[in-house]
């Protein structure tokens, strides 16, 4: 053993005569004096450590606002830096993760944006002291997580196109509702949402099932349609500016598909005199809309090439006359595409003109299809004031002699008293002259087998 302490001191006597190795050994030495005065002098020291989390979940457990049913729904921090002073051999070995940051929520209540003042928790068991912690305060936003159902209040298929002769219905989905999540304060605001279809469908002739994937906060893939979500005043939200996730992300869409034709609207005229010209009176009624398009889900509508939507009396026909007619109730088995709930019709009386006859004889009326087993007296004597319509070139030279009043009695069923009947004023030489209102005689029936004569009462004409 002595040898070798000999053998060593002989080494270091050798290797300081050399200046490079008094050097080194002046540093080692140097550092050694360093490091016994620094800890001796100066036990203590400060640090900077970065990266510390703030513990939102720890700070709000058994919390006052975890009590009101608040959470944290922002935060502008996350993350602190601190500066201590421990021991100097001691908190030489801290790190972030030997750290926690919290804040306070007992004093918060109700929904609101608070200012908290950030505390370090110790877990690491080392003592020091903190110095400063950078931010000081965090803004924490702080509400009620709520669920609602918004109704969907229509679906559009802009991509969807149907054939020739088709069209796309109301489009439906299940569910007719989209569950939202998120802070009470926004939920409350929105009004309503749209749903809109990107799929691309051509050339439709029937309904389109399918399934329809929406986008949310979490989930993007396989999208193909897109909710909107707008607010009370129905301006749009941007759910990438909120704090709100969509639940429900699929939906059963039906795009109900309709064959569609377009009708002409037509009319019936009645009480048309024998002989008249029926379309010399159809060229000047003029229909509007003259034609509606309908839908149907099934193919009866090709078998249909009109709709008729009522009749125009001849003997209601004034010189301005004009009338409409409401056409739901006759398209209430198809769809009405174009929402049409009337049609008007006007007549264009260029070149016509009225006129009125005083006074047509007892002569001019004539009793027609009387039945056998009865007998008929005419009591009117005369009709008047008449009026009548016509082109100008003709009604102005047409008289009494010109005209016949049909009485037709083919429904008489009566007897022994008088019978008012309604009567058809012609004009056998004219087939586009026609009188305008609705005129009454009064005949005396009686039964032929009757040996009595049937009380008579007089009734003066009536007309318009």
């Amino acid at each position: 053993m002595n040898k070798f302490f000999i053998s060593l001191k002989n080494s270091f006597l050798r290797s300081i005569q050399n200046d490079k190795t008094i050097i080194i050994y002046s540093v080692i030495i140097a550092i050694i004096f360093w490091f016994f005065i620094s800890i001796t002098i100066y036990p203590t020291a400060p640090k900077t450590i970065e990266n510390i989390k703030i513990d939102f979940d720890a700070s709000l457990t058994n919390s006052l606002a975890e009590k009101n049913n608040l959470s944290i729904i922002s935060k502008s921090v996350e993350e602190v830096m601190i500066r201590i002073e421990g021991g100097r051999t001691r908190i030489g070995s801290l790190n972030p993760e030997d750290l926690v940051a919290v804040v306070n929520l007992n004093d918060v209540s109700k929904p609101e944006t608070v200012s908290l003042n950030i505390e370090i928790k110790n877990n690491s068991g080392i003592e020091f002291t903190t110095l400063s912690i950078y931010p000081k305060t965090v803004d924490v936003k702080l509400d009620e997580i709520v669920k609602k159902s918004i109704g969907i209040s229509s679906i559009s298929a802009p991509n969807a196109t149907t054939a020739p002769n088709y069209k796309k219905g109301t489009i439906t989905s299940d569910p007719e509702s989209v569950n939202v999540q998120g802070p009470k304060t926004e939920i409350d605001n929105i009004g309503s949402c749209t749903l809109t279809i990107d799929s691309t469908f051509e050339n439709l002739t029937s309904d389109k099932n399918f399934i329809s994937t929406i986008s949310s906060i979490e989930k993007e893939a396989n999208v193909n349609s897109k909710i909107q979500l707008f607010n009370l005043n129905n301006a749009e939200i941007f759910l990438e500016e909120t704090n709100i996730k969509i639940i429900d992300t699929e939906f059963n869409i039906t795009i109900p598909v309709s064959l569609t034709k377009e009708m002409e609207l037509k009319y019936n005229l009645s009480n048309i005199p024998l002989g008249f010209s029926e379309e010399f009176i159809r060229e000047r009624l003029i229909i509007d809309p003259l034609k509606v398009t309908l839908g149907s889900r099934n193919e009866s509508l090709e078998e249909i090439n009109f709709i008729e939507i009522g009749t125009i009396d001849l003997r209601d026909l004034k010189i301005d006359f004009t009338t409409s007619f409401e056409i739901e109730e006759y398209l209430k088995s198809y769809e009405n595409v174009n929402n049409i709930k009337s049609a008007s019709v006007t007549f264009n009386n260029e070149g016509l003109q009225s006129k009125t006859i005083n006074y047509i004889p007892a002569s001019n009326i004539k009793i027609k299809n009387l039945p056998s087993k009865y007998d008929a007296t005419l009591i009117t004597q005369y009709l008047d004031n008449i009026e009548i319509i016509g082109p100008e070139n003709i009604i102005n030279n047409i008289t009494e002699k010109d005209i016949i009043v049909n009485v037709d009695l083919l429904n008489i069923k009566s007897t022994g008293m008088q019978e008012i009947a309604s009567v058809e004023v012609t004009f056998p030489s004219f087939n586009n002259v026609w009188a305008y209102g609705k005129y009454l005689v009064t005949v005396d029936i009686k039964d032929k087998s009757e040996s009595t004569t049937a009380y008579s009462t007089t009734y003066s004409n009536t007309n318009r």
